[in-house]
């Protein structure tokens, strides 16, 4: 069970420098259109 919260940990985390990504990307006009 305790390595089920580290991948819970480890997925949040992931999840969170996609959306930095995203952010990132957005910023930089390479999402429009």
């Amino acid at each position: 069970m305790e390595d089920m919260k580290e991948f819970v940990a480890y997925l949040r985390r992931l999840k969170r420098d996609l959306d930095k990504l995203n952010e990132l990307l957005e910023r930089r006009g390479y999402r429009d259109g």
